[in-house]
C-alpha cells in the first residue's frame, strides 16, 4: 500500500489561503514599542548605571567589598547577619533593673 495522487475537492480551500492578510497590526505595534521601551532602558542603565552594585557586595558605609584598589580588596564576602539567631543574649542595659524614683517624700 502506498500513497496515491489526487486533486483537492475544492477549489475554495486554496483560494481561502491567498485572502489572508494582517490581523494583529495593534498587537505587533504594541510589540515593538515595547521591544523599544527594553532597549532605551537598558542603554540608559548602562550609560549611568553602577555596575559595582550588581558585582560587588557591600558593607554598611557603602564600601565595596574585594574590590580592586578599596581598603576591602582583601575581604570578598559581605556578613549579613541574622538578628533573631545571631543575638545569643540581651545588651547588658536591658538586663539591669531600672532604678525608679520615689514619688513620695520623706521627711528631713
Amino acid at each position: 500500500m502506498g500513497a496515491s495522487c489526487c486533486k483537492p475537492e475544492h477549489e475554495k480551500t486554496k483560494t481561502a489561503m491567498n485572502d489572508r492578510g494582517c490581523t494583529d497590526v495593534l498587537c505587533l505595534l504594541l510589540f515593538i514599542l515595547v521591544a523599544i521601551g527594553t532597549m532605551v532602558v537598558g542603554i540608559v542603565a548602562m550609560a549611568t548605571g553602577n555596575i559595582d552594585q550588581i558585582k560587588y557586595p557591600s558593607d554598611y558605609n557603602g564600601r565595596y567589598c574585594g574590590k580592586s584598589g578599596t581598603d576591602l580588596s582583601e575581604l570578598p564576602y559581605a556578613y549579613y547577619p541574622q538578628l533573631d539567631k545571631d543575638i545569643v543574649r540581651p545588651p547588658r542595659a536591658a538586663t539591669t533593673p531600672r532604678k525608679t524614683l520615689s514619688t513620695h517624700h520623706t521627711p528631713v
